[in-house]
């Protein structure tokens, strides 16, 4: 698309086809504002990918929208079925540095579950009094019973 102003970024969103929403989510001189607006147009698109690519822009992140992106990721980050989007999706949260710290330490804890099953390791619990726990699908999972939930 080379590089649009402002103002003809505008004037593609208004066309409101999905072709020319992604044109402007995905354009390098994408603003907080025009993101907002992106963002409202996009509602029956791919939203996750949208969300991903807007993350990545520094006036989005430094914005309004940049903790409604990643809020949005994070709250549909179990619904992502394709397994490299949810990793650009943590991985966008976690570059923009809008992830909560316990949120942070929880996907910490969820990743160390995932490694070690993976490796066919028991996880021990955390150096805490309580065992590490983490919330996957609205369901609480402990080390204990990582295995058998998936």
């Amino acid at each position: 698309m080379g590089q649009a102003s402002e103002k003809n970024l505008e004037s593609l969103l208004k066309l409101g086809a999905p072709e020319a929403v992604m044109a402007v989510a995905y354009a390098a001189g994408l603003t907080d504002e025009l993101a907002r607006r992106v963002w409202w147009a996009s509602q029956n698109l791919a939203t996750m990918e949208i969300a991903r690519v807007m993350l990545m822009h520094p006036a989005v992140r430094a914005g309004a929208m940049g903790q409604v992106l990643a809020d949005y990721l994070i709250e549909h980050l179990p619904f992502e079925e394709d397994p490299i989007a949810a990793m650009q999706s943590v991985r966008a949260v976690l570059a923009a540095g809008l992830l909560a710290p316990e949120l942070r330490d929880q996907l910490r804890i969820e990743l160390d579950l995932a490694d070690a099953d993976r490796a066919g390791a028991t996880v021990s619990p955390s150096s805490r009094e309580e065992p590490a726990m983490i919330r996957t699908w609205g369901t609480m999972v402990t080390p204990a019973t990582h295995r058998s939930t998936l």
